[in-house]
């Protein structure tokens, strides 16, 4: 009798052996996905504790040039670490300016922004500066809009001074390029181009 049930006893311990082992290795995958949830938390943890809060900002997706006027595909939004951001970031950057030269990747921040929308290419001109149309001559080094330059002309005394520091370029075209100079050079940076005794001089990175 006992042989005859062999073959049933033997099954029935198979089937309790499976279960056995099933139960094993769903035990085993749930202690390795809370050790992998877990180390996430604690990495994800650590990261904050290193660099502090994190929140959404816009970031550029390619560069943007000097008087180029935001729109939606120019920016995506990504959340990154508070402390790593040099500045004030644009709550809302679609319809601003660009005043200074943003390379892709980089976190839109209000500095290089205008202040306000809607106003196309005088937004790219601060309200305490004056943009200025300059003669392009053979003199003129290669310059594309966000350089900045050093305007000069003739001195008695020195034989060249300086009329404007840090002027920014705005436009430039075959025949003329337009800069941005303070309001308080805005006199001086006239009358030379008037005398066409206008030296542009290119600064270099710093």
């Amino acid at each position: 009798m006992r042989t005859r049930l062999a073959p049933a006893i033997a099954f029935v311990s198979g089937l309790r052996r499976s279960r056995r082992a099933r139960n094993l290795i769903t035990v085993s995958l749930a202690i390795v996905a809370g050790s992998v949830t877990i180390g996430a938390l604690a990495s994800a943890t650590a990261t904050r504790n290193t660099y502090g809060e994190r929140q959404s900002m816009p970031v550029a997706r390619h560069d943007l040039e000097v008087g180029h006027v935001i729109d939606e595909r120019d920016v995506v939004w990504r959340t990154l670490p508070i402390a790593l951001t040099a500045g004030s970031t644009v709550a809302e950057p679609v319809g601003r300016t660009v005043i200074e030269p943003v390379v892709g990747g980089e976190v839109l921040l209000t500095r290089r922004l205008s202040g306000s929308t809607d106003l196309g290419r005088a937004g790219a001109i601060p309200r305490t500066s004056r943009a200025i149309s300059l003669e392009r001559t053979e003199l003129t080094p290669p310059l594309r809009p966000g350089d900045e330059v050093d305007l000069l002309t003739a001195s008695s005394r020195s034989g060249a001074a300086a009329i404007a520091r840090r002027a920014r370029v705005l436009e430039v075209s075959d025949r003329a390029i337009v800069v941005i100079v303070a309001e308080s050079e805005t006199s001086a940076v006239a009358r030379a181009a008037l005398d066409a005794t206008v030296l542009i001089a290119l600064r270099g990175q710093e």
